[in-house]
């Protein structure tokens, strides 16, 4: 069990519904969003709040011409939202290098069906943190995407700037019980990310937790935060991801600090797995993902 804290904070690593054999296994379940999320529902509805990345928006609409010069892009039927509601997660980051590939529509219609299931999101940085309270205690949520161009999307802006938002916020306002930074970032060494993730933690976060790669990074933790260095894949149905492992972190929020616990998932199959993953045998085709306006 995961419980006696004052609040349990569940992270996931990534959600993704997409890739043929992703596809095809869909079908096999008769088109049941809930399929992939058989054995970890449980597991997720012990916390009293459960956050996870949706790696791509929720729409049909046209790819944006960025996405058409990729070689992964990533739209996902709206329908996995009631799936992902049902499996407990309650809250989504669309902070990434997707979340635009289907342009501004593809935004906004993720919102929407979003807004639907009764799911909610971390806004983008500029908007500020979402803030959610449970059992007496405030919590602080933010989300930015460092890797893509700032300006291409909402959550895209630069690390300096993202800490200028926070402390501008702090400044005039009562600090939370707890804030945490979700930052999507793919870093070519561990320095630039303990550099981004003290200029955060100056800037009032108590949790950095990157995201950007497949694989887990570990984490670096004391009594009042810490940083991970990526969770992975939690549910990643592309078979461009090639993760073995996955894991979640949970945050322990009691009276004393702040406990963080990682937890390794297995690669499991895409009806009972923690991390759903199909790894194609042979090539690669360059776009394996699902077509949705054909």
């Amino acid at each position: 069990m995961l419980r006696a804290a004052a609040l349990l904070i569940l992270v996931l690593g990534d959600l993704n519904f997409t890739g043929l054999q992703y596809m095809t296994e869909f079908s096999k379940h008769d088109y049941n969003p809930h399929f992939s999320f058989t054995g970890t529902a449980d597991f997720i509805q012990q916390a009293d709040i459960a956050v996870a990345n949706i790696e791509g928006p929720l729409t049909f609409a046209d790819w944006s011409k960025e996405a058409e010069q990729k070689r992964w892009r990533f739209r996902q039927l709206p329908v996995f939202a009631k799936g992902i509601k049902d499996a407990g997660v309650d809250i989504l980051l669309l902070g990434n290098n997707h979340i635009a590939d289907a342009g501004a529509q593809g935004i906004q219609d993720t919102i929407a069906v979003l807004k639907e299931e009764g799911l909610k999101w971390v806004p983008a940085p500029r908007d500020g943190p979402l803030v959610v309270g449970r059992n007496g205690v405030v919590v602080d949520l933010w989300n930015a995407d460092v890797f893509s161009a700032p300006g291409s999307h909402p959550w895209a802006v630069r690390g300096e700037e993202f800490a200028k938002l926070m402390a501008e916020r702090y400044k005039d306002k009562p600090k939370p019980d707890v804030a945490i930074a979700f930052v999507h970032a793919h870093f070519s060494d561990r320095k630039q990310a303990d550099e981004l993730s003290a200029l955060l933690r100056r800037a009032g976060i108590n949790w950095v937790i990157l995201g950007g790669e497949h694989t887990p990074g570990g984490m670096k933790a004391d009594p009042m935060g810490g940083v991970h260095y990526g969770l992975g894949d939690f549910i990643f149905g592309c078979e461009c991801s090639g993760a073995t492992k996955g894991e979640a972190l949970a945050l322990k929020v009691k009276s004393g600090g702040l406990e963080a616990q990682e937890i390794n998932l297995e690669l499991g199959s895409p009806s009972n797995g923690f991390v759903t993953h199909f790894q194609k045998s042979g090539e690669v085709p360059d776009r394996n993902t699902l077509h949705l306006n054909q």
